[in-house]
């Protein structure tokens, strides 16, 4: 269903929007939008390229905040309202790509990712005549499983080439106990320790301490686990929205009248409003933002539980250190909003949705103006672009393409321009019923070009893109092409495939000496193995690099 408030996508069934928290009337929630509801945007430039891009972060907060005030009246709500059902729009079609699947995926915080790549093409002059072409199949998998509220996380990662798998290598964490597992190197047989016995364990084995050289006894009760830290850091409190609440109140809106504005070369007729959002409101709302990034980092909470490890580690430091690098990026724009003092920017608004927004600012002494244009065309999600111009520098983005899906394919061309000359290029295309090869993506210039194509394969649960093309191309055709995937999908856990865990801190001391024995003559056969079965890719390798 649609919220008929916002345009934010809901789920069925919901009785209020997660978004702007209006009652969703499930008769009228899911109709779809008007024509009426084209978007687009006033040319009428706007100062600072700068100051657009502040403008537009600006508007953001600002769209979002009014989803936490229940109903405003008169031109500030209007606005705002638009400001609001315009993003609802766009994300309607970032979801086109299933963002929202991924979202939902992460937030449960218990998932499996998949990273894959195989060389499919290197070619590169350096002048030696050297072949590289032997180099093709060599590849890389990684997957990560974690499930952060069952305290549980997985990795298993291999190298391989063609057909020949080179290492490959697991390592697992379950509470305390940390599992790792190489094949090749440990036959059957993985090492394991406990870190919730690890300073008993350590203590009580004469081998560590005849390695050490150390009296150990002091680290007799040491014990932690490693998910009570994680623990610590993954649950955030949402941000209180008061200090929203008070930025929304402190903007200013009023209704100039309504006039004709070019909205991507077509001629619309909207309300316009002034809106000024004043400095005062907008360092409030950074100390707020600063105040709450620092509680969800939970430094002083980690400090505290380093602290009961009773470990040699200053967390004073860690703590100030964290504290720091906040007070540096916020003071950076502190400093930003206050150069640009009150925003002060138009807004065309036109069937309650945004169609421009413009503004000007005077920055070291030179005017900067924007305008951002929203729509225009048939659909209102079609057409999109940006102009910032200083000194009669300018700086374009169009957006343009078929993001309604109206044709059941998306497509999108992006150019980016200076002074009129065309700077890059970036074409996508999507075909939302197509199982198979359905997605491209191109990014080119007269420098070189960017490729990706594949599959996006989107469901309940699940997202992934198989690419046959990853590449890269200079205009002299040297580059790299690889293949390859990256999955995430519901929760799978890794298993070590060992037959038994040798708990390295608990095993006598000849019993690790024959450990380490059969590990140093597996290491010993791997090497020859290597040598016989990649010697040629070893030394194309060695070349490259």
């Amino acid at each position: 269903m649609v919220c008929g408030n916002c345009g934010r996508v809901v789920k069925d069934g919901a009785k209020f929007c997660d978004y702007c928290g209006a009652t969703v009337n499930a008769a009228t929630a899911g109709a779809e939008q008007s024509g009426e509801q084209i978007l687009g945007g006033a040319k009428r430039r706007g100062k600072g390229l700068v100051v657009g891009l502040g403008v537009a972060g600006v508007a953001v907060v600002a769209a979002g905040a009014i989803l936490l005030v229940s109903l405003l009246g008169g031109a500030k709500g209007k606005v705002l309202k638009a400001a609001a059902k315009s993003a609802g729009e766009h994300a309607a079609v970032m979801d086109t790509f299933g963002v929202s699947t991924l979202r939902e995926i992460l937030e449960k915080q218990a998932y499996t990712q998949k990273i894959g790549l195989e060389l499919e093409k290197l070619s590169v002059d350096d002048y030696s005549g050297n072949d590289y072409s032997i180099m093709k199949g060599l590849g890389a998998d990684l997957v990560l499983a974690s499930d952060l509220p069952g305290h549980k996380i997985g990795v298993n990662g291999m190298l391989r080439w063609g057909s020949v798998d080179l290492v490959e290598a697991y390592v697992t964490m379950e509470e305390g106990k940390i599992v790792a597992f190489c094949p090749e190197l440990m036959d059957d047989t993985a090492l394991g320790i406990d870190t919730e016995t690890i300073g008993k364990d350590i203590s009580e084995a004469d081998w560590f301490e005849d390695f050490t050289g150390e009296d150990l006894d002091e680290l007799e009760d040491l014990s932690f686990n490693i998910f009570d830290l994680i623990d610590i850091t993954r649950e955030v409190t949402p941000m209180d929205t008061a200090a929203q609440k008070e930025l929304v109140n402190a903007i200013e809106v009023e209704k100039e009248g309504s006039d004709e504005v070019e909205v991507n070369g077509e001629d619309i007729k909207c309300a316009i409003y002034s809106v000024v959002i004043p400095e005062d409101a907008l360092l409030d709302y950074l100390d707020a933002l600063q105040e709450y990034v620092e509680e969800s980092t939970k430094a002083d909470e980690m400090a505290d539980y380093l602290d009961s490890l009773d470990l040699d580690i200053d967390t004073d430091d860690f703590a100030d250190e964290m504290e720091s690098s906040y007070d540096e990026v916020f003071s950076t724009l502190e400093e930003a909003v206050k150069e640009l003092g009150d925003l002060e920017f138009e807004v065309a608004v036109k069937g309650g949705l945004v169609m421009a927004v413009n503004g000007e600012l005077e920055i070291d002494g030179e005017t900067m103006e924007y305008s951002l244009q929203l729509g225009g065309g048939k659909e209102y999600v079609n057409d999109i672009s940006l102009t910032m111009e200083v000194d009669g520098s300018a700086v374009v983005i169009e957006s343009s393409g078929d993001h309604a899906l109206k044709g059941g394919v998306y497509t999108d061309t992006t150019t980016i321009k200076a002074d009129g000359e065309k700077l890059i290029t970036l074409e996508t295309e999507y075909d939302t019923k197509a199982k198979d090869d359905n997605f491209s993506f191109v990014m080119f210039n007269d420098e070189g070009r960017l490729t990706l194509e594949g599959t996006l394969a989107v469901s309940d649960g699940s997202f992934s893109m198989v690419f046959d093309e990853l590449s890269f191309f200079d205009d002299y055709n040297e580059g790299i092409s690889v293949s390859g995937e990256y999955t995430v999908k519901a929760y799978e856990k890794i298993k070590i495939p060992a037959e038994e865990t040798f708990m390295l801190l608990t095993a006598d001391e000849g019993d690790i000496e024959d450990l380490l024995e059969e590990i140093e003559d597996n290491a010993y056969d791997f090497g020859m193995y290597l040598g016989e079965e990649c010697y040629e890719l070893i030394e194309a390798i060695q070349y490259w690099s």
